[in-house]
C-alpha cells in the first residue's frame, strides 16, 4: 500500500532540488570539467533519493526492476565527488585513467547485483514483503556496506589531501575551513548512521539516510545563492597554506624577528648607514637573506627597499620639522640617503611633495 508521509514529500523536494542543481550545472556559463563534474554528481544524488523516495512510500513495488538500483551509484559518486573538490581546491587533477580506475568498485557492485536485477519482479516483490522482518539478507548486505565502504574511503581521501596541506590552527580559526569540517562530519554521520541500519537490520536506514541527503542539499542550495565564492575562498585558504609549508620560515620565531627588527630599526637606526645592505640586516638577524626577504615580504608585505625607504623618509621628515632652516642635502645624507636625486625621487614617492616643497609646508605652519 503506497504511504505517502513528511519524509517522503520531503524526499521528492530534495530529488527535485538535486536534479535542478544538475540542470543548472549543464547550462551554466562559463562551463567547464568543475561544472560538468558537479552536474553528474548531482544527478547521480538524484537518482539515488529516487530510490529512497520510492522505498519510503512503498511505490517501489510498481517499480521492482529499481530496487538496490542505487548501489553502484551510490559507489559511483566517490571518485567524481573527490576529483570535483580537489580542482575546486586548486589541485592538479589526476589523469582520465586514474578516474576511470577509481570506477572500478562501482563496476564490481554492478557485476555483484546483476543477477539480482535480472531477477523477476514477484521475486524483488516478496524480498521487500520479508525484508521488513527479517532485514535485509547476507548476500544484499555486503554491496550495501561496500557501497557506504567507497564513499567513506573517497570522503576519508579528500579530507586527508585537504587537511594535512592546513595547519589545525588555521583551521579552527577559519569559519571557511569549519564549515568543510562540518560538511564532512554531517557527510560522515551519515555514512555511519546507514551503515548501523544496514548491520542491525533496519529496513528505514535508507529513508533516513536519504533526508540527511536532503537535509544537506538544502543547506548545500543555501551555501551556494548566500556565498558563492565559497570554494574559492577555501582555495586561497590552501594556497596560502602551501606557501607556509614551502616557505624558509617555518623553523623560525617570527615574533623574535619582529622584535629583533624592530630594534635595529627604531632604538639603533640601522637605516641611517647609508650603505646598508640586505645581506648585512640579514646577519645582524642571524638569519639568511632569503628567509628575511621572505619575512619581510609575506609579514610586513614590503620588500627591503621599500621598508629602508620608509624609515629614511620619516628621519628627514623629523630633521626638517626640528629645523625647517636646515640643508636639505645635509638632512639627506644625515637620514641614510646616498644622493640628493635619490633622496627627492624617494621622498615624493613616500609623501607626495619634494623635500623643499615639504619644507616650505612646515615654515608655513611654523610661522602662523
Amino acid at each position: 500500500m503506497v504511504n505517502f508521509s513528511f519524509t517522503s514529500l520531503f524526499l521528492t523536494f530534495s530529488l527535485g532540488l538535486a536534479f535542478l542543481f544538475s540542470l543548472g550545472e549543464i547550462f551554466s556559463n562559463p562551463r567547464g570539467e568543475k561544472q560538468n563534474l558537479l552536474a553528474f554528481i548531482f544527478f547521480l544524488v538524484g537518482i539515488f533519493l529516487t530510490h529512497a523516495f520510492l522505498l519510503t512510500c512503498k511505490m517501489i513495488v510498481f517499480f521492482p526492476g529499481l530496487y538496490l538500483t542505487h548501489l553502484p551509484v551510490s559507489a559511483l559518486m566517490g571518485p567524481f565527488l573527490e576529483r570535483y573538490l580537489l580542482l575546486a581546491m586548486g589541485n592538479p587533477p589526476q589523469s582520465k585513467k586514474i578516474l576511470y580506475l577509481k570506477t572500478l568498485p562501482a563496476l564490481g557492485i554492478l557485476l555483484w547485483m546483476l543477477p539480482f536485477y535480472l531477477s523477476n519482479g514477484p521475486e524483488k516483490i516478496s524480498l521487500l514483503q520479508n525484508m521488513q522482518i527479517t532485514g535485509l539478507p547476507l548476500f544484499l548486505k555486503i554491496p550495501v556496506l561496500s557501497a557506504m565502504g567507497v564513499m567513506f574511503a573517497f570522503l576519508g581521501s579528500i579530507l586527508s589531501k585537504l587537511f594535512m596541506e592546513v595547519r589545525y590552527s588555521v583551521v579552527y580559526k577559519d569559519p571557511r575551513m569549519l564549515t568543510i569540517l562540518g560538511v564532512a562530519s554531517f557527510t560522515l554521520f551519515i555514512l555511519l548512521y546507514g551503515f548501523v541500519s544496514v548491520l542491525s537490520g533496519s529496513a528505514r536506514g535508507l529513508e533516513g539516510v536519504g533526508s540527511l541527503i536532503g537535509i544537506f542539499l538544502c543547506a548545500l542550495y543555501i551555501l551556494r545563492q548566500g556565498y558563492p565564492e565559497f570554494f574559492l575562498e577555501v582555495r586561497k585558504v590552501v594556497e596560502e597554506e602551501k606557501k607556509y609549508k614551502a616557505s624558509q620560515l617555518t623553523s623560525l620565531n617570527l615574533e623574535e624577528i619582529r622584535e629583533n627588527l624592530e630594534n635595529l630599526f627604531d632604538r639603533e637606526k640601522i637605516y641611517l648607514q647609508e650603505d646598508l645592505t640586505l645581506s648585512y640586516l640579514a646577519q645582524k638577524l642571524k638569519i639568511s637573506t632569503h628567509q628575511l626577504s621572505e619575512y619581510l615580504n609575506n609579514e610586513l608585505k614590503k620588500n627591503f627597499f621599500q621598508l629602508l625607504n620608509e624609515y629614511r623618509v620619516q628621519e628627514a621628515k623629523q630633521r626638517i620639522e626640528s629645523d625647517p632652516q636646515g640643508v636639505l642635502l645635509s638632512i639627506a645624507y644625515s637620514s641614510g640617503f646616498r644622493s640628493k636625486s635619490t633622496f627627492n625621487d624617494v621622498f615624493r614617492k613616500e609623501t607626495g611633495f619634494t623635500p623643499s616643497e615639504y619644507r616650505s609646508k612646515i615654515r608655513k605652519k611654523k610661522s602662523k
